[in-house]
């Protein structure tokens, strides 16, 4: 579940039931809640099921839904996952979900979304169709490094570069110079990320930077001095 807060305090949560079956086109259980004074409401639903999708808040207000998985089937002892590739926004006036006009051109489950100082999203990483297990081991068939921007004035989608190691499941923070560190997260064989890349979003260019510990699912937070605290994760 992921939780992002509204310019009018409420706080709006996203995400499955423990237990659900993802399937395309039939009802999935997910559900959007919002924080009353007197507790939750429950909001429609989204147009397009998908669970471990990304956020990000828009300048507007509004919230941006990207990617996840649009279905995840139980095969044996494992359960395959099945990208989605479309966007919605989420409007907290009146609690609707509208669909984008256009679409990411790659497959983002556990991919990163990133506002940028000018209100440009950054979708960065993620990976196409997969497998978790019941140990919450997640293999992958392909993962992305491609990075895209979404630009909400338009609502167009447009490359913008890659990162130098494909991942998902990774951190994004926007530094005060206007690079992103990206971190961590998992690569195409299943390994923690022992890097992370600081990325440029004028050139699209990234550097590459060397971490103490490989992890990935982390938490991170940029700190008021300009640093990035780094914690948890699979490690």
């Amino acid at each position: 579940v992921e939780a992002r807060r509204q310019a009018t305090g409420k706080v709006l949560y996203r995400g499955a039931r423990t237990g659900i079956q993802v399937e395309a086109g039939r009802e999935t259980g997910i559900t959007v809640l919002m924080t009353r004074e007197d507790g939750f409401s429950l909001l429609p639903g989204m147009n397009s099921p998908r669970a471990f999708g990304a956020l990000a808040r828009l300048d507007s207000g509004r919230i941006l839904v990207a990617g996840g998985a649009e279905s995840i089937v139980s095969e044996g002892n494992r359960w395959k996952l099945l990208p989605n590739y479309s966007l919605e926004i989420f409007n907290p006036e009146d609690g609707e979900f509208e669909r984008s006009g256009t679409k990411p051109q790659y497959p983002r489950i556990f991919s990163t979304l990133t506002r940028l100082s000018d209100g440009t999203i950054l979708i960065a990483g993620g990976m196409g169709e997969g497998w978790l297990s019941p140990a919450l081991n997640l293999e992958a068939d392909s993962v992305t490094g491609q990075i895209e921007f979404f630009r909400p004035d338009s609502g167009l989608v447009s490359d913008c570069g890659a990162l130098q190691h494909p991942r998902f499941l990774h951190s994004a923070d926007v530094l005060a110079d206007g690079r992103v560190l990206f971190a961590g997260g998992y690569e195409m064989n299943g390994e923690k990320a022992g890097t992370a890349e600081l990325f440029d979003p004028g050139s699209g260019q990234s550097e590459e930077l060397n971490m103490i510990t490989a992890r990935a699912g982390q938490r991170s937070l940029l700190l008021p001095g300009g640093e990035v605290l780094l914690w948890g994760g699979n490690s």
